[in-house]
């Protein structure tokens, strides 16, 4: 079959000419266009290197199903957003000494070499006035974070956040609460408390 220069069809400048054959050493540039399929980050650097890519190029590495973008000379990992949440509306009284936040637990395996964010709130509540209340994060049975509030007129609310790379390992975030002394935690519908877990990249 006879080859015939390429013609161009809006942004694709070459294209094969109707009925023309296509030689191999012919540049492509729907590949760019195109959202190709690797097995591993291995394979995507050894077929499709970022260099040769260019801005905005884009791919899936099946192993762990995560996409890719060429920024900046790079392949960066696309955020996935939200892999977990707890939304707690029921709240537990008289708490002191250290004691899991009922509906708290997130199963999750998060994947090797990603960024997560973990967001995390709980209302509280202390009938006898002035007191300090904490608040940690557990990645299994390991604390990750504690925070501590203050509360000088009844009710406080602790916020927070952790950042943490994923190793691959299925394990379960759940939130703790202690308080110094008694206290109720008081989330609602209207004001509930959460643990948020999100993808941001890698």
């Amino acid at each position: 079959m006879a080859t015939n220069p390429p013609i161009t069809i809006g942004e694709l400048a070459n294209v094969p000419a109707p009925g023309s054959g296509v030689q191999s050493s012919w540049a492509q540039s729907i590949t760019r266009r195109t959202v190709h399929r690797f097995a591993t980050v291995a394979e995507r650097d050894a077929k499709y290197p970022a260099a040769g890519a260019g801005t905005g190029a884009l791919c899936v590495t099946t192993d762990t199903g995560s996409q890719w973008v060429v920024v900046g000379g790079a392949w960066r990992a696309v955020p996935l957003g939200r892999v977990g949440l707890a939304t707690i509306t029921v709240g537990q009284n008289g708490v002191t000494t250290a004691v899991d936040v009922t509906g708290s637990q997130v199963a999750l395996t998060p994947t090797l070499g990603r960024l997560y964010l973990a967001q995390f709130s709980l209302p509280g509540f202390t009938p006898g006035g002035a007191m300090l209340f904490g608040l940690s994060l557990y990645q299994g049975a390991t604390s990750r974070v504690r925070l501590v509030q203050g509360i000088a007129a009844n009710y406080g609310v602790i916020t927070g956040m952790y950042v943490f790379v994923g190793d691959g390992v299925a394990t379960t975030f759940k939130l703790v609460v202690d308080a110094t002394v008694a206290m109720n935690t008081v989330p609602s519908a209207a004001n509930p408390a959460y643990l948020l877990i999100q993808d941001i990249g890698a």
